[in-house]
């Protein structure tokens, strides 16, 4: 499938390597150069949400109120 691994030690090299593969595959693809400012609004705001919650809600939160069991 094309895949490979590279070992890197200083994270901030790794990041910046990730994101030039990520943009010459992009390129060779004809999609527009990354835009990180037009996806701001994400979904990370329901995740944020979510982590605020009690630990024991939220369970709950994801997959609802736990059903009592049918006779």
């Amino acid at each position: 499938m094309g895949g490979g691994l590279e070992f890197e030690s200083d994270p901030e090299k790794m990041f910046a390597k990730a994101l030039a593969h990520i943009d010459t595959k992009r390129a060779a693809l004809n999609l527009p150069v990354y835009d990180p400012t037009r996806f701001v609004a994400g979904g990370d705001r329901r995740v944020c949400e979510w982590m605020a919650l009690p630990p024991e809600e939220r369970e709950a939160a994801i997959h609802g109120k736990a059903r009592a069991p049918s006779s």
